[in-house]
């Protein structure tokens, strides 16, 4: 892809995101959870088709939604390949994790 994506994250995940990193500091892995979203939104923007596992078309929306865990965070998001846009929808913790 010549030009970054464009990162668009849903109220609801950013929501996500923050009450995840609120059971991280209680747990006292509230580090490794923001480090796995700084790289998380890193490579969304450079590469999201390569950084994600396909999960199923929406063929009407023209979007592949995709799934890619960073321990200890699990992402959601679909891409809009000829707009170069992601919308991320949503956060949780990598399988395997209670936090």
């Amino acid at each position: 892809m010549d030009r970054p994506f464009e990162v668009v994250y849903f109220q609801s995940a950013l929501d996500e995101f923050r009450e995840l990193y609120h059971r991280a500091k209680v747990a006292g892995v509230e580090q490794q959870v923001l480090e796995a979203g700084k790289e998380i939104d890193k490579q969304l923007r450079l590469d999201p088709i390569g950084f994600g596992d396909p999960v199923y078309p929406l063929r009407g929306l023209n979007l592949q939604v995709f799934g890619r865990a960073i321990s200890p965070v699990f992402v959601h998001y679909a891409i809009h390949e000829s707009e170069c846009v992601v919308f991320v929808s949503g956060f949780r913790a990598a399988p395997g994790l209670d936090i």
